[in-house]
């Protein structure tokens, strides 16, 4: 059961969602409520419309409202347009909202696991090959081989060399996603208006996944 109410805070809800007149407005330019009413309520499955300037009045009676079903099916793009207004209401904004995307999306990378001897293993900073790395580099009696685990829970035995080889990779890929999130900051730090920023294709120049 889906319903369109304009309340007299001039709050628009469709069906489940609120926004202010204000911003409804922005989407549906031609609405307006009826002479001198000063709320508006619809619902699907009584068929009418009901305005109120203090009195209900039933404007259309035993007929689906055509421009109320429209609005109610128009939801999710209200939706939408109502989360740009926030995240894209100006420049400085849409940048800030735009460069944390672009963070998101590097950190995602830097998640995205090295390969080594035909292996995959887990690229988070701080991982098991850092940590036996610099343990056993500290250790006067260093074994000829330890097991670190690969993604699959698999143990593989490894020497130290093994180890920062591992390390470097994931070393590599974090500078890698490092420096190309910051040279599309770089270039959104360039843009001059809000649909450039939303629009910016952040999605070229990442190292490929898993890192090699």
């Amino acid at each position: 059961m889906a319903k369109f109410i304009h309340n007299a805070q001039d709050i628009i809800t469709v069906d489940d969602v609120s926004f202010s007149l204000a911003f409804f407005l922005t989407q549906e330019g031609a609405y307006a409520l009826s002479a001198d009413a000063t709320t508006q309520y619809y619902d699907d499955s009584i068929p009418t419309r009901i305005a109120s300037n203090g009195v209900n009045q039933v404007l259309f009676s035993d007929a689906p409202w055509a421009t109320g079903d429209g609005y109610i099916s128009n939801k999710a793009t209200y939706q939408t347009a109502f989360v740009d207004s926030i995240d894209y209401p100006d420049v400085a904004t849409a940048k800030i909202t735009k460069r944390a995307e672009v963070e998101t999306f590097a950190t995602t990378k830097k998640a995205g696991n090295v390969t080594y001897g035909g292996n995959t293993f887990t690229s988070h900073a701080g991982s098991d090959a850092h940590h036996y790395f610099d343990r056993y580099t500290r250790t006067p009696a260093i074994p000829g081989g330890f097991y670190l685990r690969d993604i699959t829970d698999t143990e593989r035995v490894l020497g130290l060399a093994d180890l920062k080889a591992i390390a470097d990779l994931i070393d590599d890929l974090h500078r890698l996603a490092e420096e190309n999130m910051h040279n599309h900051w770089d270039s959104i730090d360039a843009l001059g208006t809000i649909n450039d920023v939303k629009t910016y294709d952040f999605s070229g120049g990442w190292p490929t996944i898993p890192h090699t």
